[in-house]
């Protein structure tokens, strides 16, 4: 993990322990965490050790345990469970599409041209991966021409 995935690890699992009373003196605590480890990935793993799939799912259990009336909470670990979707990976791809400065009528195009809808949020994983990847392409392309004074922005 990076210092700012532990650092937000830690928080979140502070945050489990103060929502529960659960204190050094009164709990293992590290045994109900590593208990949380096993619930969310089905084996013992170090945190240490944790890919950014791994501490999505993780996360998703200090959040249920922090409030399990949370529906959103809810839904991703239904979606973990099922095997249906991957909540943390659909954020993160949702994240690079929209750090790639493109705007979004463009993006909203992209997406009809290849998938014949404008939700590009409403898409498979992998057609979410293709459509970050094509869109990646572009903006570097983009940025290549900007610097080479080949770009014009359309009016």
């Amino acid at each position: 993990m990076t210092p700012k995935q532990t650092k937000l690890y830690w928080l979140k699992w502070g945050q489990v322990c103060e929502s529960h009373g659960w204190t050094a003196l009164n709990t293992d605590l590290d045994a109900r965490r590593k208990s949380c480890h096993v619930l969310a990935l089905g084996t013992p793993k170090s945190s240490k050790d944790f890919s950014n799939a791994d501490l999505d799912r993780v996360l998703n259990v200090f959040s249920s345990l922090i409030d399990s009336d949370d529906l959103a909470t809810q839904i991703d670990r239904q979606a973990y469970e099922t095997g249906d979707d991957d909540p943390g990976e659909r954020k993160r791809i949702l994240h690079k599409i929209a750090s790639l400065g493109l705007e979004q009528p463009y993006i909203t195009k992209v997406t009809r041209n290849m998938y014949h809808t404008s939700r590009f949020t409403d898409l498979t994983l992998d057609q979410l991966l293709n459509l970050r990847n094509t869109l990646a392409n572009r903006a570097r392309v983009r940025d290549q021409h900007q610097k080479a004074g080949l770009w014009e922005r359309p009016s």
